[in-house]
């Protein structure tokens, strides 16, 4: 029996060990594609901040520039999402996509993941300047708005409305893969200042050249991981529907073809 009809008649629960092991398999699979076009986003991303001025070292001010490179930084982001959702359900249907038609189909939902993007770092953000909590709570609440907007092709506030009922009765599972994404980040940013720290001091290399080569550290470790939490959003998505819905990944990905 395939595993396209057991997700028919055994709908998968999500749990947070199913979720993250999915992304791994997923990641995986991908790896070599995902990576160049996380890498390409990353640089081009680095390439603006340093054009705008941003990773100067002795820079103190802040003023446009910063929200040009913030508004810059959410369209990468917003396109990578979009074209890993689509790669990731490719692969959990059985096929692998080009290149080219990944990148295709992010352009192609560019916009409104991008306006998207926007509104709920908006919600976020509001939620954070509420005493932090409430912004916890955003995150739990939206966690699959991205994908439900590339999958079901629903407007920014159904797609933010659509997330809000998948995550129902599974938010603790939610905001345990959160927890524990952040503190993989806070690993991964603490390592790779490690390294940048100890290669400072065995090379003796100069401030400027220290601040330039850590921060492109930390931007490759930062781009690593969200690459992945993209494949989990993404994982996360599929696992919720089929417990709510009973829905198998060829439903989901016969939206692509």
């Amino acid at each position: 029996m395939s595993d396209e009809s057991e997700t028919h008649q055994h709908p998968r629960v999500f749990r947070v060990g199913r979720a993250i092991g999915m992304s791994f398999g997923v990641l995986g699979r991908n790896l070599g594609g995902f990576v160049i076009l996380a890498f390409i986003i990353q640089l081009a991303l680095y390439l603006c901040d340093e054009w705008l001025g941003i990773n100067d070292v002795n820079r103190v001010d802040v003023g446009w520039p910063d929200l040009v490179s913030a508004v810059l930084w959410m369209l990468g982001f917003s396109f990578l999402s979009a074209m890993v959702t689509y790669g990731t359900y490719r692969d959990l249907r059985g096929d692998r996509a080009a290149l080219g038609e990944i990148v295709a189909y992010g352009f192609k939902l560019l916009a409104p993941i991008f306006v998207l993007g926007i509104v709920v770092t908006i919600i976020y953000f509001l939620g954070f300047v509420l005493l932090v909590v409430p912004g916890v709570i955003a995150i739990v609440f939206l966690w699959v708005a991205i994908p439900a907007a590339v999958i079901e092709r629903t407007g920014i506030f159904a797609s933010i409305r659509r997330s809000r009922q998948l995550t129902k009765g599974s938010r603790w599972r939610v905001f345990g893969i959160l927890v524990l994404m952040v503190v993989v980040f806070v690993v991964g940013i603490g390592i790779a200042a490690g390294i940048a720290t100890w290669f400072a001091g065995s090379t003796n290399v100069t401030d400027a050249s220290f601040h330039a080569w850590s921060t492109q550290l930390g931007a490759f470790v930062g781009a690593v991981l969200g690459l992945f939490f993209s494949v989990l959003v993404a994982v996360s998505y599929f696992l919720l529907r089929s417990q709510h819905e009973g829905v198998g990944v060829a439903d989901l990905a016969a939206v692509f073809d």
